[in-house]
């Protein structure tokens, strides 16, 4: 059985792998549409631009599902990710950006980032106690001072 831990670092690791992978194909896709309008007006997508996302057959199932928020003034897509383990579902919602848009003209798409794919638990175990020491070291320097304030 996984910890608790285990599970969201294979959550984030697999959102992280699917917002990779589906990246590069939806700016592929907005690319052509910079600089119109890629909104109706009630702020769905235009029929053109649904068909070719529709095209890239996102993830839509229960463990894995990418979708756009109902937006105008943003352009991104959520990876949701759900694992479960021993009857508890973790989740972990990863959130990627394709472009800009001014009053429902998509202005300019992003450079591609590559997500890390490979946390693994004991990373972060490790960053967790080196940040309680460093808190412990906050606290234990504040405290020589904290009768004057920080600032004047």
């Amino acid at each position: 059985m996984k910890t608790a831990l285990e599970c969201r670092v294979e959550a984030v690791n697999l959102a992280n792998s699917y917002a990779n992978e589906f990246y590069p194909k939806l700016v592929e896709v907005f690319t052509p549409f910079v600089g119109k309008k890629i909104y109706k007006q009630d702020g769905n997508l235009i029929k053109k631009i649904e068909y070719l996302v529709n095209n890239l057959n996102l993830p839509k199932t229960i463990n894995a599902f990418i979708y756009k928020p109902l937006t105008t003034f943003s352009l991104y897509y959520i990876v949701k990710i759900c694992i479960s383990n021993n009857g508890i579902a973790h989740y972990h919602k990863k959130y990627f950006y394709i472009g800009e848009v001014q009053d429902g003209v998509l202005t300019k798409t992003y450079e591609k980032k590559e997500y890390k794919t490979d946390y693994n638990a004991k990373e972060v175990e490790q960053a967790r106690l080196e940040y309680q020491e460093a808190k412990r070291l906050a606290r234990e320097a504040e405290s020589k001072f904290f009768l004057f304030g920080e600032y004047d």
